[in-house]
């Protein structure tokens, strides 16, 4: 879709897989608490399961430590305005109107998906005391909640997440190639030819790198 939509089919599907992963974020936390017995239960198995380390939102980090976690946190959007493939959305705004509209949306969003992945890890903690690996709790819990359809469905939200950033790589990369390399104004009228040549060949390439590595 890349290949033949480009910028347009890059947003359509982004939007829809961003669907995708705020939904995940919402039922899939919802369902785990249910699953535990419900708010009361879950708070008393997280008070049970989890040593007093674990319950503090402080341990471990005071003084200068404890302000570079927060100005961390609170800065993870600056590198927005450093990344090629999300600065092209800013470019694509119709008005002021659509940044304000936007700005509601992505707080709205990234406020979903990064409670709920919070209650995903705490659920998991209580579901799964022991685990061998810590990052596989989202597959854990999605399996252990729904059936293997919904679980395969719920799973899709973290392809989606990898898609929505990769295609969108894989865009601004190919109009590098024909436009800020020049190789565009070589070819008058083969310009999108040229973008979409370029994205095969990166495509090639990825796959020869992933097989090799």
């Amino acid at each position: 879709y890349t290949f033949l939509g480009g910028f347009w089919a890059v947003s359509v599907t982004d939007t829809v897989q961003g669907f995708l992963m705020a939904i995940t974020a919402l039922l899939l936390p919802i369902f785990a608490i249910v699953e535990i017995g419900g708010v009361g239960s879950f708070i008393e198995a997280l008070k049970l399961s989890s040593s007093k380390e674990q319950l503090s939102f402080s341990y471990g980090n005071s003084g200068l430590a404890a302000l570079g976690v927060i100005i961390g946190s609170f800065s993870v959007g600056i590198g927005t305005f450093g990344q090629p493939h999300l600065l092209v959305r800013f470019m694509a705004l119709k008005d002021s109107n659509s940044l304000i509209l936007g700005s509601i949306y992505t707080i709205i969003w990234y406020l979903i998906v990064f409670v709920g992945m919070f209650f995903v890890g705490l659920s998991g903690h209580i579901l799964f005391p022991v685990i061998d690996n810590n990052e596989l709790i989202f597959f854990s819990v999605s399996d252990y909640v729904f059936s293997p359809i919904i679980s395969g469905i719920i799973i899709a939200a973290v392809l989606s997440a990898i898609m929505s950033t990769a295609d969108s790589q894989l865009l601004v990369t190919a109009s590098v190639i024909s436009y800020d390399l020049g190789l565009g104004k070589k070819f008058p009228g083969y310009e999108l030819f040229i973008s979409r040549l370029a994205i095969v060949f990166i495509v090639f390439v990825a796959i020869i790198i992933a097989i090799i590595i």
